[in-house]
């Protein structure tokens, strides 16, 4: 369905006094705000909250809660809001914790991280379309939030194919990964007091970064970081490695393989290859862990992320446990660095990683 009129109105708007240029824009506004969800749903409104509590069989407790779980509160209205594409999903949610065993609040905590990673989804997508418009067609911040409000929705039913598809890619691929590949790696006989698995941990993040931006313009800003975690991703995804996410100018890395995460890391510290960006330092640590709600915890964690603030411009720094493997590998060269102090982790002995064949001093 058209989520606005005549286009005309858009440009003739700004050309208008500033009363009645902002009544134009209100109203532009109030329309699409009004037009947004009925052109993503498949479905028109049919039901009301307690309409579609007795449709999925809850109650309106139980309603409230998975609402809450998804970041949506129920509305306490007699406005038929909800449509037949909210009674599947929610439908089928069910259906799955039934088939699963799974307590409200098991199945309250599962949807909360679906809702997480799609948030962020969502958010990027949305961005990722402002700044295109903003830049192709040369038009200000706020009319291109208003014209991505405009198309974006009609074209969702295009991506959901390839949504559908790279979800099932990963959960296939992470299935085998956190499963049977994580199996074979510890092997059968693991202590359950342990971490349960083992992996090389990364963290990599532009040097100097708050004072390179000081005097950057917004579309400065998001090219570099952008550019950034473009980079970052493609490194890391080339090396059998995952994304655990990336916190401001940082990509927090994980992997199987000690060499996979040494040869991110110092892909990732390579000079120029951020170009622009600037330098890069690294940080890598071959520790035990735990992966929970898709983020990795334990205590070589938080050890790997002190060292990576210890590191040099271009350079990497590893814990002695990788040191003590990647010592024994002739492509690499390892060199003991001075030690320093921690606050809650004590005295930290850290190692400099280079490829053996790597002319600098």
């Amino acid at each position: 369905m058209p989520l606005t009129n005549n286009p005309e109105h858009r440009e003739n708007a700004y050309l208008m006094p500033s009363p009645d240029r902002e009544f134009v824009m209100l109203k532009r506004m109030a329309k699409l705000e009004a037009a947004i969800e009925p052109a993503i749903f498949d479905s028109p409104p049919k039901y009301n909250t307690e309409e579609f509590a007795q449709r999925v069989g809850m109650s309106r407790a139980e309603m409230e809660r998975l609402a809450r779980s998804i970041g949506q509160p129920l509305a306490d209205t007699p406005q038929k809001r909800y449509t037949d594409s909210h009674v599947d999903a929610v439908g089928k949610a069910l259906l799955f914790a039934e088939a699963e065993g799974l307590t409200p609040d098991e199945l309250a905590a599962l949807v909360r991280n679906m809702a997480a990673a799609m948030e962020r989804l969502a958010a990027r997508q949305v961005e990722f379309i402002v700044q295109k418009i903003a830049a192709t067609e040369q038009v200000s911040d706020t009319e291109a939030r208003l014209r991505a409000a405009e198309r974006t929705p009609r074209q969702v039913n295009l991506l959901l194919p390839l949504l559908t598809h790279v979800y099932r890619r990963y959960f296939a691929s992470t299935l085998k990964h956190l499963t049977v590949d994580a199996i074979a790696q510890r092997g059968l006989n693991n202590n359950d007091a342990d971490f349960p698995l083992v992996r090389a941990i990364g963290f990599a993040d532009l040097v100097d970064f708050t004072a390179r931006i000081e005097n950057y313009s917004p579309n400065e800003l998001s090219d570099l970081v952008r550019n950034f975690r473009a980079i970052s991703w493609d490194i890391v995804k080339k090396n059998n490695g995952r994304v655990v996410n990336f916190i401001g100018d940082q990509v927090f890395f994980v992997t199987d393989s000690l060499t996979d995460g040494a040869n991110i890391a110092l892909a990732l510290t390579a000079p120029g290859t951020f170009l622009e960006c600037g330098e890069v330092r690294a940080g890598l640590g071959w520790c035990r862990v735990i992966t929970t709600e898709g983020d990795v915890f334990g205590p070589g964690v938080n050890l790997t992320a002190r060292i990576s603030a210890a590191a040099e411009p271009s350079e990497v720094l590893i814990d002695q446990k990788a040191a003590q493997i990647l010592e024994l590998l002739p492509e690499y060269s390892v060199v003991q660095q001075q030690s320093f102090t921690a606050r809650g982790l004590g005295t930290i002995a850290p190692a400099r990683l280079r490829y053996a064949n790597d002319p600098r001093p």
